[in-house]
């Protein structure tokens, strides 16, 4: 087999991001009542059951996930990591599975991009502002039994969900069954704040929530462009500040890796993802924002490539400063 070579290419040039709108609506989260009999079977009608199948051929473990786009299905990453092929369909319909086109992946939420449209989407709330003791309500898998079950936000953190990954993290109350993973995590208006993750110690049946700012995320990473000052005539309110002069900027010293994943190789998926990453006084990247990406998991894979680099860091009057540096992540196949 011949594997794609990859290139990691620094580019030095100034520009300035403005993050338009996400196309998915975001709410305000409230908790002032239990959503009403309309959201709940909304949110039941919402689930699809996800199945597939690993490089050997054998049927990975199902899981669920819901709709947030006419064509746009999210669920936990961990549903179909594993996955060579990935189905999706209508609990008890008998119709053939929805055909996966492309499937888009950060910090363990992932979005299926399908070939049809579902159900209406449910809204996407804001989980930075959940707080502990909030209460919460998880939709149970369709072979569960279970309705709309209830719970509270009982911590936020930084949780080790597997050996290599720490992430902000949820962990509720309301009771969880593995076969649940990648549900909706809903407030009390009905609205996503949270993907439900199985726990890793089952301990008494509590869960995670992956917060829904994740899927905020990538959806942005899916729909950014870039702009430049006096192009646009306008700054948003989230857009990066222009680097002030120095005297040096960033100079690589390691180059990341970025790695093809088994769906992008599959679908012949090629491409940049254009991002700014801060450059730290230490040579550090410390953060990254992802101007264009790519589908298929590679935006994933370009974030995991540029954190992977170490820079002499830019001078100023002999001082070492913090700076935004634009790079492109190329994916090629050969």
């Amino acid at each position: 087999m011949i594997y794609p070579a990859l290139r990691l290419k620094v580019l030095i040039a100034t520009t300035i991001v403005n993050l338009f709108p996400l196309g998915s609506a975001v709410a305000q989260t409230s908790n002032s009542s239990k959503p009403g009999s309309e959201l709940v079977e909304r949110a039941r009608a919402s689930i699809v059951v996800i199945t597939g199948e690993d490089k050997a051929g054998q049927p990975i473990a199902p899981g669920i996930g819901f709709w947030i786009a006419a064509n746009l299905i999210a669920t936990d990453n961990r549903v179909v990591e594993s996955a060579v092929r990935v189905h999706a369909s209508i609990p008890g319909q008998e119709s053939t599975p929805m055909d996966i086109t492309s499937r888009d992946s950060y910090r363990f939420a992932t979005i299926l991009t399908v070939t049809k449209s579902g159900a209406p989407p449910l809204t996407i709330g804001d989980s930075e502002q959940i707080a502990v003791n909030d209460k919460v309500y998880l939709v149970g898998a369709p072979d569960s039994g279970a309705g709309l079950s209830e719970g509270i936000v009982s911590k936020i953190g930084m949780f080790k969900i597997n050996r290599l990954n720490e992430r902000r993290l949820f962990r509720i109350t309301a009771p969880m069954v593995s076969s649940g993973r990648g549900g909706p995590v809903l407030n009390t208006k009905g609205d996503v704040i949270g993907i439900a993750a199985e726990s890793a110690d089952q301990q008494g049946g509590l869960g995670f929530a992956i917060p829904s700012s994740y899927l905020t995320t990538l959806l942005g990473y899916r729909n950014m462009e870039v702009t430049r000052e006096g192009a646009s005539g306008a700054i948003g309110k989230d857009s990066l500040i222009l680097n002030g002069p120095v005297d040096t900027k960033p100079k690589m010293q390691t180059n990341g890796r970025p790695r093809y994943t088994e769906e992008a190789r599959r679908n012949q998926t090629q491409g940049t993802v254009s991002m700014r990453i801060l450059v730290g006084e230490d040579g550090e990247v410390k953060d990254t924002r992802v101007i264009k990406g790519l589908p298929d998991g590679l935006i994933e894979q370009a974030i995991v490539a540029a954190r992977e680099m170490k820079f002499k860091p830019a001078l100023r009057n002999g001082a070492a400063v913090p700076f935004w540096l634009p790079i492109l992540v190329e994916f090629n196949l050969r």
